[in-house]
């Protein structure tokens, strides 16, 4: 890989471990559809902007129940069960949880569409399980019923993406990758706007939009969003999907290291063995198939 792949790489990976340091601080403010409305919509014209710069078409009208699905999984569901469940778990822990997407992949492909999983791979989701039993069990938080919750709102976020990601390979392999982020930002926001309008508007009573929110926001939707995006997608055309997607091993070391500097967020020692866990299972799992799903 050329050296700037490598960097490209670790670019990527630095900048979406940001994403849930900024969820972190936004979703406290203004509730999680405040930052899922407001987060897709600024995306979305941030990506219309490149995608008329770059002179491609936003979209095809034939595909438009498509773009709805992967818009409701990917960006409308999962946005949503990350937000809530930032508001009790911490950035490291969900940057954890959401790498087992790989896993359910594996899952999903073999439960509704025939796929034969490999023995390796079924020991390595039975791995990944202890992993994120690991991240689960020793967690710094009492076992209350909004604690499961939130646990359980994170692996669904992560299932979410996972069947997004299949069925947008499946049913829009040949499209431009910029198109289907844009789209999955446009119909996700506009899902969202009856209840982030609320959000916004409660959030806007109580003062709750201070400078360090709107930067946040900012920073998620134009940097951790449009622009990582743009980044990996142009990795993913010089380098192929197995190599861009091992990013995603990446991002828990960022989002650990982000949330320990700038939130003063720690994460108990056996919960970075339950990571480790996990990378190895994943490894296991993924393989160049399981790679390209994701």
């Amino acid at each position: 890989m050329a050296a700037r792949d490598i960097v490209a790489l670790f670019a990527i990976a630095a900048i979406w471990g940001a994403s849930y340091i900024f969820i972190r601080i936004i979703v406290p403010a203004v509730g999680p559809w405040g930052m899922v409305g407001g987060r897709m919509l600024i995306s979305a014209v941030v990506m219309y902007a490149a995608l008329r710069a770059a002179g491609l078409p936003w979209g095809d009208k034939k595909l438009l129940r498509h773009y709805l699905v992967t818009a409701f999984f990917s960006s409308f569901v999962a946005q949503y069960l990350i937000a809530s469940a930032s508001l009790t778990l911490n950035a490291g822990t969900l940057a954890i949880l959401n790498t087992t997407a790989a896993m359910f992949s594996s899952m999903i492909l073999f439960l509704f569409f025939g796929e034969m999983l490999a023995l390796r791979r079924v020991f390595g989701l039975v791995l990944g399980m202890v992993g994120v039993g690991l991240v689960v069990g020793f967690a710094p938080l009492p076992f209350t019923w909004p604690v499961v919750l939130a646990f359980a709102g994170a692996l669904g976020a992560a299932c979410s993406y996972a069947f997004s990601s299949i069925y947008a390979s499946r049913r829009m392999g040949n499209r431009p990758a910029l198109e289907l982020a844009f789209t999955q930002s446009l119909f996700a926001g506009m899902f969202s706007l009856p209840f982030a309008i609320p959000a916004a508007v409660a959030a806007a009573d109580i003062d709750a939009w201070t400078p360090r929110v709107l930067w946040a926001l900012a920073a998620l939707a134009v940097v951790c969003t449009a622009l990582a995006n743009g980044l990996f997608y142009s990795l993913m055309k010089r380098t192929g999907p197995t190599v861009s997607l091992s990013v995603t091993y990446l991002i828990p070391a960022f989002s650990l290291l982000w949330a320990w500097l700038f939130l003063d967020e720690t994460i108990a020692p056996l919960q970075f063995a339950g990571f480790g866990v996990i990378v190895v299972a994943l490894l296991m799992v993924a393989g160049r198939r399981g790679a390209a799903a994701r």
